[in-house]
């Protein structure tokens, strides 16, 4: 009998081992174009429940320990619920994270995202202290403080325009999933994919991605752990 009670207790606290379950609300929304899939328990051998569609909302019911990789993102698995249907999701697929909606943060058929990043930062934050501005003859350089811990700088010149976006608390894997979701077409987005090179550290992990458009963008994990995002346009001169 008391082999039994052992064994029980052990195996309770297996559970509880990789369960962190959360205290208040918490709503992330869904960031897979194709749909996110909730399953019966972690791991992607499990059976589907119900697929939540992309810019849905799910709320996070715990938090656990079991990671996997899942195409390029390392993540872990969290117990959601959505429209009453409870089950685990692979965390890579969602974010705090506003996604774009308004058509001003959106790209314009033209797979270039210096614009809609920009408009996007600008739309979802507030700034909160005084902008530093500094002009020269050919440039102007602006960095904006906003809430959240977001820092923007913009440089402008008649070559081209820098956008540069800095967050706390983000996974490289949002910001890359949060500008492919800027992109109006699903064409756009393959091309988006197709131009994009990952780069790992020494540990295996992402920490760089290049995406290599007309417009190209960088993604970067810096030593501080924020995310930091470039994005560049050139302007074409007439002949």
């Amino acid at each position: 009998m008391k082999n039994i009670i052992c064994i029980l207790i052990i195996s309770f606290s297996g559970q509880f081992l990789f369960a962190h379950p959360v205290t208040e609300p918490v709503y992330k929304n869904v960031i897979a174009f194709s749909g996110l899939k909730v399953r019966s328990a972690p791991g992607i051998e499990n059976q589907v429940l119900t697929v939540i569609p992309y810019g849905a909302q799910v709320e996070v019911l715990e938090e656990t320990t079991i990671s996997e990789s899942i195409e390029w993102m390392s993540g872990s698995w969290i117990q959601v619920q959505y429209q009453g249907i409870e089950g685990y999701v692979f965390d890579g697929f969602v974010t705090d994270l506003s996604l774009p909606s308004e058509k001003f943060e959106l790209s314009q058929n033209d797979l270039q995202l210096t614009y809609p990043l920009l408009a996007w930062a600008e739309y979802n934050y507030n700034e909160v202290e005084k902008s530093d501005t500094l002009t020269f003859d050919d440039m102007l350089k602006v960095t904006q403080y906003m809430s959240q811990g977001v820092t923007l700088k913009r440089e402008e010149s008649d070559a081209a325009i820098k956008v540069s976006v800095e967050m706390e608390n983000v996974e490289i894997s949002e910001a890359y999933n949060l500008l492919k979701s800027m992109l109006l077409t699903k064409s756009e987005r393959e091309e988006y994919v197709r131009k994009s090179v990952f780069i790992s550290d020494n540990e295996g992990g992402i920490h760089r991605i290049k995406i290599n458009l007309l417009s190209p963008v960088e993604i970067k994990k810096l030593k501080n752990g924020n995310i930091n995002i470039n994005a560049i346009t050139y302007h074409l001169g007439c002949d």
